[in-house]
């Protein structure tokens, strides 16, 4: 299983499996890590076997939807090394991609609403599905555009994920402000609750 990552600058990355953190599984903070950040991610499962896709065809190639997050070891990408922001892509469980998964027809609705909280009352980021179409006239083309990007690189595959970044990589925690917990909600149900552990 792959998960591709269309940053939010527009680029193509990808994240191993070992990067996903499952079941609601807290995420014990590597000793030599001081502070994470994250981005908001849209993400859909692939359900067929492709390459080079056409994007009159795109819709054919995903049947399920969700929003999540993806954590980066901040002081790995501050490093600004070669290979550095590559590198903060393969730490374990740092996908965040929650289970299960919504029928397509969620993002038709536009006030469902996707949220990230820490310690219940820290609102790090909120967007409802009328802020992505404020960006394109359709959420499904964001989507279908990234899949065809995707395609150009990779050979998609039924089980992959493909995640879009809906937003800029912003601070979550660093090691002073100690253990937090962190929830996800979309369409008023939590999809994901986890502690974050120094």
């Amino acid at each position: 299983m792959n998960i591709i990552v269309k940053t939010y600058s527009e680029n193509i990355v990808f994240r191993p499996d070992i990067s996903l953190l499952r079941e609601n599984m807290d995420y014990y903070v590597p000793s030599f890590i001081d502070k994470l950040s994250f981005s908001p991610i849209l993400f859909i499962r692939i359900a067929k076997t492709g390459k080079f896709i056409a994007k009159r065809f795109a819709e054919r190639y995903y049947d399920a939807i969700n929003y999540g997050m993806l954590i980066y070891p901040q002081d790995i990408i501050d490093q600004d090394k070669e290979g550095s922001f590559a590198q903060a892509h393969c730490f374990n469980h740092t996908s965040v991609l929650p289970q299960p998964l919504y029928n397509i027809v969620t993002l038709e609705k536009e006030d469902n609403a996707f949220t990230i909280v820490k310690n219940d009352n820290d609102h790090l980021y909120s967007c409802q599905n009328k802020d992505l179409i404020q960006k394109d006239s359709d959420i499904k083309n964001i989507i279908h555009q990234a899949l065809v990007e995707a395609s150009k690189c990779a050979s998609l595959r039924i089980g992959d994920f493909l995640a879009i970044e809906i937003g800029n990589r912003q601070d979550l925690i660093n090691r002073e402000e100690g253990d937090k917990t962190i929830s996800l909600s979309y369409c008023e149900n939590q999809t994901a609750n986890f502690e974050i552990f120094f």
